[in-house]
């Protein structure tokens, strides 16, 4: 979109640049010339900038409010509708949601508060293709985590050390981060508390 409006610029500029060009017949060719290449290389670096401005101020993240299909709103009611009863539900209450596709074992986990979702996260073995998350997916670099979503609201690190979770409030996603690289992803609901990473690993534990 910002390219098109960019060559389209050009055109007009172009246009009434000839117009008055053409109205100055008597001028001398060389002066034709140079105003020609002042007004291509104007207009160059301001279609540009243009096109730089435009991506920077619409490239940025949204608010993930739904995730595997389910909405951040939704209700056990709703969700047993859309997705079926879960597989296993743990003791924690915990819904969970395996597939296995060519030997590649994935999961997707629920956790309520009360009626009311508070997430949903994904993980996946190393065979397993799985989701994203703009653009995020199991394996990415905290590096492109971070240059997606920017700095975290939230940074917790796991007794063993092992693992970070980064919390992103204004966006609703977390990750888990292991050597790192992204193992663990999903959506919550800040609305029901900040996501506590001993809590998170305990659900990440419990489908295996």
């Amino acid at each position: 979109m910002a390219y098109r409006l960019g060559i389209l610029f050009s055109f007009v500029l172009l246009g009434i640049v000839m117009l008055y060009l053409r109205k100055k017949e008597m001028w001398a060719w060389d002066k034709i010339v140079t105003l020609f290449t002042i007004t291509v290389l104007g207009v160059s670096i301001l279609g540009g900038t243009g096109i730089f401005l435009y991506i920077k101020m619409f490239d940025k993240p949204d608010v993930q409010t739904s995730f595997w299909g389910i909405d951040l709103s939704s209700s056990k009611t709703s969700i047993t509708f859309i997705k079926g009863p879960p597989d296993k539900i743990t003791p924690e209450k915990v819904w969970v949601y395996r597939s296995e596709i060519f030997d590649a074992h994935e999961a997707y986990y629920l956790s309520f508060n009360q009626d009311q979702l508070r997430l949903v996260g994904y993980m996946g073995s190393d065979s397993s293709e799985g989701p994203s998350i703009q653009g995020i997916e199991r394996g990415s670099s905290l590096h492109d985590v971070i240059k997606r979503f920017g700095q975290p609201s939230s940074v917790s690190t796991s007794a063993d050390k092992r693992y970070k979770l980064y919390s992103y409030e204004n966006y609703n996603v977390f990750f888990v981060v292991k050597n790192n690289s992204v193992s663990t992803f999903g959506v919550y609901n800040p609305q029901h508390g900040p996501i506590k990473i001993e809590k998170l690993l305990d659900i990440r534990e419990s489908p295996q």
